[in-house]
C-alpha cells in the first residue's frame, strides 16, 4: 500500500525532504507544492488533492476549470524525477450527485481525476465506482478521525461492497481504494486500502507530542530547536514508512495484492 504525508512540509528542510517519499498536496496549498517540486529526492511520488474544503473555509470558490488549469500547469512543470501517482476529483463535502458532476465535468475537460465517494454516500454510488474505475477514493472522512468506531462502520460498509464486487468479477485487479485524511494502522490492517493519507506526522512540531517520539514536546525552530525538531520530523516520517511495509507485508500475506 501506499501511505501519502499530508500538510505542511515546513519550509526548505532539505533534511525533511531527504526522508520523504510520497507527499499529497493540494490545489489550497500551492506555495507547499512549490517546495515539494523544488525539493524532494528522486523516485519521490506526488498524490494531488483538489483541498476544496480548504477553499471553501478561506471563502472562495474553485471551480473544475481553474483545478484544471492549475493541473496542466502543474505536469508542465513537474520534473523528471517525481512521479504524478495521481489527483482526485473536485469533491463536494456530503453531495455525492454533485461530486460525480464534478468528475463528470473535469472528465469532458480532459481529465481523469480519481473519483471520490463521499461519506454516507448511498449504496448506488459505491457500485458506479466499482464498475466504472479501478481507483476511487472515500472522503469526508476527517471529522470523524477521532471515532474510530464510525469510521470501521463506514469503511467495513464500503468494503463489503468491494469484496462482493471482487468476488463477482474475480479476472479483474483488486480495487484501488484510498482513505483521504486517515491512516490509522489499526484501520489499514482491517481493510485492504491501496493508499491513504495523513498529517499526523506533524503532531510534534504543531501540537508538542506524537506517538511517534517520546518526547513529551518539541523546541520550536524559532526558539532555537531547530536541531531537535528536524530530527524529530525526520523520525516521525519513517514511523510512517515503517507503517506503510507491515500493513504491505500483511496484506501480501493474506493474498491481497494490487497491479
Amino acid at each position: 500500500m501506499n501511505y501519502y504525508l499530508a500538510g505542511h512540509l515546513l519550509g526548505s528542510r532539505q533534511e525533511v525532504y531527504d526522508v520523504v517519499r510520497t507527499y499529497l498536496t493540494s490545489y489550497a496549498y500551492a506555495k507547499d507544492t512549490q517546495l515539494f517540486v523544488r525539493n524532494a529526492s528522486p523516485g519521490s511520488k506526488l498524490m494531488v488533492d483538489s483541498g476544496a474544503y480548504t477553499v471553501y473555509t478561506q471563502g472562495q470558490t474553485l471551480t473544475c476549470e481553474e483545478y484544471r488549469d492549475w493541473l496542466v500547469e502543474l505536469r508542465e512543470t513537474l520534473p523528471d524525477h517525481i512521479e504524478l501517482a495521481g489527483y482526485f476529483n473536485l469533491d463536494v463535502i456530503g453531495d455525492q450527485a454533485k461530486t460525480w458532476e464534478n468528475q463528470e465535468r473535469m472528465e469532458a475537460l480532459g481529465e481523469k481525476p480519481i473519483p471520490i465517494i463521499t461519506k454516507g454516500a448511498s449504496e448506488k454510488h459505491i457500485l458506479r465506482a466499482l464498475d466504472e474505475y479501478d481507483y476511487f477514493a472515500l472522503g469526508g472522512l476527517v471529522p470523524y478521525s477521532s471515532q474510530v468506531d464510525e469510521l470501521k462502520r463506514w469503511i467495513g460498509y464500503v468494503f463489503l461492497r468491494v469484496m462482493r464486487h471482487w468476488n463477482t468479477y474475480p479476472i479483474k485487479p483488486f480495487p484501488r481504494v484510498h482513505l483521504l485524511g486517515v491512516g490509522r494502522e489499526s484501520l489499514l490492517r482491517m481493510f485492504p486500502v491501496f493508499s491513504c493519507d495523513s498529517s499526523s506526522w506533524l503532531s510534534s512540531v504543531q501540537y508538542g507530542a506524537h506517538r511517534a517520539t517520546k518526547y513529551p514536546g518539541v523546541p520550536r525552530r524559532s526558539s532555537g530547536g531547530s536541531g531537535v525538531e528536524n530530527a524529530v520530523i525526520r523520525s516521525a516520517v519513517r514511523k510512517v514508512y515503517e507503517t506503510e511495509e507491515r500493513v504491505t507485508q500483511l496484506w501480501e500475506g493474506r493474498g491481497v495484492a494490487w497491479m
